[in-house]
């Protein structure tokens, strides 16, 4: 449902140009454009205070890149970047007083255009926070007091790790947090 209402938005959106309303579409439609035009790297940093809604709008406007841009083959579609986000809120979130899921991690995203305006490939950095270190560290502890060895919590790392590589759709290099779609 969430995905149907999202797509008729980004129906409403493609192919307009200036004069649109202030929305994470126009935002994310106006770089895409002065990309193609200019031939220059282009910029959205969503800015606000906790649960303002800036992950939100980082998934949104690189759910709308992808659907309204395309990409080469299926290295980059709108289905693995709602992936990639539920696998990061569900990992990387915890409960404030204006939110209940909001994002303990800060993130850089970044799309790759090949000549065409297709996206080639996207990258994801991300780096937890202080609270997310505290938060893991409690984590840790409460594991030790309900009895859970050394190499079972490892295991467990292990499995998560897994997890988080395939759901960034396949190849990874660097740390633990930084994953690579495509080539």
């Amino acid at each position: 449902m969430v995905y149907f209402a999202l797509s008729l938005s980004v129906q409403l959106f493609k192919g307009k140009k200036d004069g649109m309303p202030p929305h994470i579409f126009a935002v994310a439609q106006r770089a895409y454009w002065n990309m193609l035009i200019h031939r220059k790297d282009q910029s959205i940093i969503p800015l606000g205070w906790s649960g303002a809604g800036k992950t939100t709008s980082c998934q949104c406007a690189l759910e709308y890149l992808v659907g309204t841009a395309g990409s080469v083959g299926t290295t980059v579609t709108v289905e693995k970047i709602q992936a990639m986000f539920t696998i990061l809120r569900a990992f990387g979130t915890r409960s404030s007083p204006h939110n209940d899921t909001t994002t303990r991690f800060s993130m850089v995203v970044s799309l790759d255009f090949n000549q065409a305006g297709l996206v080639s490939a996207a990258h994801l950095q991300g780096e937890e926070r202080q609270r997310a270190s505290s938060a893991f560290s409690r984590l840790q502890a409460a594991m030790e007091t309900l009895g859970f060895t050394a190499q079972e919590q490892m295991a467990i790392w292990h499995v998560l790790a897994a997890i988080y590589h395939l759901g960034a759709a396949g190849a990874c290099k660097g740390n633990a947090i930084q994953a690579l779609w495509g080539m």
